[in-house]
């Protein structure tokens, strides 16, 4: 009889424990995207001129705006971007962890990757992060802007490199061209 109830304590537990990190997640999913937004609000009182739009919990603030045809899946998309942990809620050079612009003023560190420029991906195709994914859908040439997502539309739970686990991401992103898919 001790074992049965020390058995059911266990699976009690475990089912509690299960619970309170899924609730745990679901909290820190909704503060970073409650983060985002109040960074996306400042921005656009000091620049009336920006726009934003959503894909699912990813962010897309336009800086200047693009032409032409907007990029969907399956089209190949040309850009020059920079990744950023994004877990102080602003830009600093000492977040950067990836980029492809020869062109920034700062230091490369030994956790910093630098890709020849510009990359050149196929919507949908080849493998990207999903926020990032779903903030250059709809992008046009020429665009330039920033693209924020919470974790789990990044990196989720694992630690890469400089960035912590449980981080939110954001990429500075300049679309130099778009490549129709042949339809």
């Amino acid at each position: 009889m001790r074992r049965v109830f020390f058995h059911i304590s266990l699976l009690i537990a475990a089912v509690i424990l299960v619970a309170s990190c899924s609730a745990e997640q679901e909290n820190a999913h909704a503060t970073q995207i409650a983060r985002i937004e109040q960074y996306i609000q400042k921005e656009m009182e000091k620049d009336p001129v920006l726009f934003y739009a959503t894909n699912g919990d990813t962010f897309r603030l336009t800086r200047t705006a693009g032409e032409g045809k907007m990029l969907a899946p399956g089209d190949t998309l040309l850009f020059i971007y920079t990744g950023y942990g994004f877990s102080s809620y602003t830009f600093r050079d000492s977040d950067i962890f990836v980029t492809n612009d020869v062109d920034m003023d700062w230091k490369v560190t030994d956790s910093t990757l630098v890709e020849s420029a510009p990359a050149k991906i196929a919507l949908g195709e080849d493998h990207v992060l999903e926020g990032l994914r779903l903030g250059l859908e709809g992008i046009k040439a020429g665009e330039v802007c920033e693209i924020l997502f919470p974790s789990a539309l990044g990196l989720g739970r694992t630690q890469v490199g400089t960035i912590p686990a449980n981080s939110p991401l954001a990429y500075k992103v300049k679309a130099v061209s778009i490549i129709e898919k042949k339809r």
